[in-house]
Parts: structure tokens; C-alpha cells; sequence
């Protein structure tokens, strides 16, 4: 089994395991409340979703994200895909009746690249190292999925890491230097990137874009 394999499954194990205990609620996928999972969410819509787009969530958990988005856009079409079963069961019973609106059960490594998405996203993936280190955790699932988002993104992409930027760092949870992730992003994905740290929790956002934006200049 390969280290990215490993994680996955140390992944899956976790949020089985939260997703059984706290249900349909913002703690089964890490959040403390609502509030921060709704502020994530915001800024992470912030990266300029538009009536008609098309969305990958990877790692939707139970469909959070996609009902955040269709009260403030008219979603053409979202894929939601988590590898936890009680997520997707849970998204699919509550959005049955929905159109345009898909979750499933599967890791996006096994997802086709020729499928194309406007946005593709995903909200705290990156929190959680268990026990492997700093370095093993970036360079065996990280990189892979961040590439591996990028293979799906026809506008851009955006996620979430915990800053390094704090007095205490819990030993399992993975911290990551917005500059390193700015260098990685630059000299492997893409030259337009926006990293977001301006907002009140201990992490950060990063949009990346496959062709930079033209602003008009003030008068």
C-alpha cells in the first residue's frame, strides 16, 4: 500500500468515526460550529463563483458546502465526492429532489480527468496529519491531491490550510507556511495565486487560477 493509500485511509477511519458519533453537524467534519464553517465557506466562495458554474467539492462531507453555495449562486452543476459512506448517504438522502447536484463515494485519484470543472474546491482535507510528519504528510498527500485538483480545474481551485502563524501547534494536526505553500504553488501549478490570511481563524485560503485577472484602473 502506498504512503498516500496509508493516509487515506487514516482519513477515512477518522471522519467515520465522527461522522457515526456528531451526524449531519459542522464537528463530524472538524469544525467547531456553524459560525467557522460558515466563514470558511464564504471566503472560500469568495474565489468568484458565477451563476451557471460548475463545482468539484472534494471531500463534501455530508453536503454543507453545496447548500451554502446555492442560496448565493445558481449552480450549474456540483459534484460532491467524499470516501466517508455516512457522508455521502447523508448528502444524497437530503438532496435527492435536487437537480444539477451529485455526491459521491470515491476518492478524486479515481476520478477520470476528462472531467472539467469550473471551481473545484475542498475545506479542511489538509488539517489533520495523524502521525505522520510535517514533510511526509506534504510531499505523500498534499502535493499528489493538490496536482490532482489541478488536473480537474478549468477556472481555478481553492483550499484551506491551518497557518503556522500560532503560539501552540497540537502534535497531529499539520501546520503549513504560507510562503511554502506560495513556492510550491508557483513553481508547480500556476503563476496566479491569491492567498487569503486575513480573517479570524488560525489558517488561510488560497485560490489558484489558470489565467491571471485584468483590473481596470482607478480614475
Amino acid at each position: 500500500m502506498s504512503d498516500y493509500s496509508n493516509i487515506i485511509k487514516d482519513v477515512e477511519q477518522l471522519y467515520r468515526s465522527t461522522a457515526r458519533k456528531y451526524g449531519n453537524t459542522p464537528i463530524a467534519v472538524g469544525w467547531k460550529d456553524y459560525k467557522s464553517q460558515e466563514l470558511r465557506f464564504s471566503i472560500l466562495s469568495e474565489i468568484g463563483i458565477f451563476d451557471g458554474c460548475s463545482v468539484l467539492d472534494v471531500g463534501c462531507g455530508y453536503g454543507a458546502f453545496y447548500e451554502f453555495l446555492i442560496k448565493r449562486c445558481n449552480i450549474g452543476y456540483y459534484l460532491g465526492i467524499d470516501i466517508v459512506k455516512e457522508f455521502i448517504d447523508t448528502a444524497k438522502k437530503k438532496y435527492k429532489n435536487y437537480k444539477n447536484v451529485d455526491f459521491l463515494l470515491m476518492d478524486i485519484m479515481e476520478l477520470n480527468k476528462k472531467y472539467k470543472f469550473d471551481f473545484v474546491f475542498n475545506c479542511g482535507i489538509f488539517h489533520v496529519k495523524f502521525n505522520y510528519t510535517n514533510e511526509e504528510f506534504f510531499e505523500k498527500f498534499v502535493k499528489p491531491l493538490i496536482l490532482k485538483m489541478w488536473e480537474h480545474t478549468r477556472i481555478g481551485m481553492a483550499f484551506t490550510f491551518l497557518t503556522d502563524a500560532v503560539d501552540y501547534k497540537k502534535p497531529k494536526l499539520f501546520y503549513c507556511s504560507p510562503s511554502r505553500m506560495f513556492e510550491f504553488l508557483r513553481n508547480n501549478v500556476s503563476k496566479y495565486i491569491v492567498l487569503r490570511h486575513d480573517y479570524k481563524l488560525f489558517e488561510y485560503t488560497v485560490y489558484v487560477y489558470r489565467e491571471g485577472k485584468d483590473y481596470e484602473k482607478s480614475n
